[in-house]
């Protein structure tokens, strides 16, 4: 069966991975999201194999998100909030070109 011999492929893959690096991959503290369109097969597999946990999407890292799909906007929304709401203080005080430079680079 193909599916089957993808995700034999896929384990030998991560096999020679902690061989080459000398690590070993902690599979318990592992996730794993798939797309949409990977069939259950695939899925069933994958999980029964490594015993990883199933997630719906990616988390953040350093405050930004790991997968970004296609509406960017929604997904950075929250950047531009973040930043306007530090801002919103310094708003009514006159301040140098080089003092809003340093205080929108000390606010991302």
């Amino acid at each position: 069966m193909k599916k089957c011999t993808e995700v034999q492929h896929m384990a030998s893959i991560l096999h020679k991975y902690e061989h080459l690096s000398e690590q070993k991959i902690n599979f318990g503290k592992s996730d794993i999201v798939f797309i949409p369109n990977t069939c259950d097969l695939k899925r069933r597999g994958i999980r029964e194999m490594w015993e990883m946990k199933l997630k719906d999407r990616l988390g953040k890292y350093l405050g930004m998100p790991m997968y970004i799909g296609r509406n960017k906007r929604e997904i950075f929304r929250f950047t531009s909030d973040k930043i306007q709401s530090k801002l919103q203080p310094w708003s009514n005080k006159e301040l140098s070109k080089a003092g809003k430079l340093t205080l929108v680079g000390t606010s991302t």
